[in-house]
Formats: structure tokens, sequence, C-alpha cells
């Protein structure tokens, strides 16, 4: 009987030792000693001109991004054509043609490379609606609208009547 209060005894210091020592873990998490990084302590550390100039210096950047025109962009834009005009591509710039009726344009042996149908696609060739078109050189490669419609263009261009 001694025996089993004892164990009783033992096993009721260890519960209320842990449960102790979890708690003070517990209770500190969040401070500027813990590594949790929280929206308060950020806020704490950093001084509001510092985050000013932050946003000063993303939205200068995502300005000058954005004011972009047919040098080059990192998005599609999409662009009325009509019949007759040619849209020649800088180098590396990506065509597709979303509606209307095309051909390539290609001055030498190869052509344009169609990524959608896995082929080169030689010059006076009919263009394909949707096919992503990619001009691998800029030496007056592109397409000529034969109908009026609309294409969408990826990186440098000129329209040419």
């Amino acid at each position: 009987m001694k025996r089993k209060r004892i164990v009783v005894l033992v096993v009721m210091i260890a519960l209320f030792v842990s449960l102790t020592a979890g708690y003070i873990v517990l209770a500190d998490a969040g401070s500027s000693d813990d590594p949790l990084v929280s929206l308060s302590y950020l806020t704490g550390v950093f001084k509001q001109d510092v985050l000013n100039e932050v946003d000063k210096r993303i939205d200068a950047k995502i300005a000058s991004s954005s004011s972009q025109s047919s040098g080059g962009s990192d998005s599609y834009k999409a662009i009325q054509v009509s019949r007759g005009q040619t849209i020649l591509g800088k180098e590396g710039s990506q065509i597709i043609l979303r509606s209307g009726t095309a051909v390539s344009v290609c001055p030498g042996e190869n052509g344009l490379v169609d990524t959608t149908g896995g082929i080169d696609l030689p010059g006076n060739i009919s263009i394909s609606p949707n096919h992503v078109y990619i001009i691998p050189r800029e030496d007056g490669r592109g397409i000529r609208m034969t109908n009026d419609g609309y294409i969408m263009v990826k990186g440098g261009y000129k329209v040419v009547n």
C-alpha cells in the first residue's frame, strides 16, 4: 500500500512539473526574444519612414515595368490589325493569332517556331489561330494579315503597312 502511494505521488509530481514547464515555454511565444515574427514586432522594429521608402521604390519599379511599349514586355498585348498589315517581331517575341487570317513572313530558309504544333513554319504559310509563334531572329520575320483580326504579342514588335 505504501509503495502504491509513492508511485502515485511521483506521477503527480512529474505531471505538475511537465504542465508548469509547458506553460512557461508557451507563455513567452511571440515576444522579441522568441523567433516567431509577428506584425506588431515588425512594426516596432521598422520605422514608418523606412516602410514608406520601400513602398515608393516598389511603386516606381511597377510604374517603370508597365510603361514599356512595343520595345518589349513581359506580358501579352492584344492588338487590332487590318488586312495587309505586317507585324514584324524582335528576337524572342511571341505572336498568337486570335481572330482573322494571316500568313508567315520569313526572309530566309528557316521560319517561325510554332511551339504549339512543334514545327518550323517557313514563309508564306497560313498561320493557325491560337498557336504560339516565336520569332527566332530579328531579320524581318513576322506575320502578314490577310483579313482583319486581332493578335496577341509578347515582346518587341513593329507594325508595317
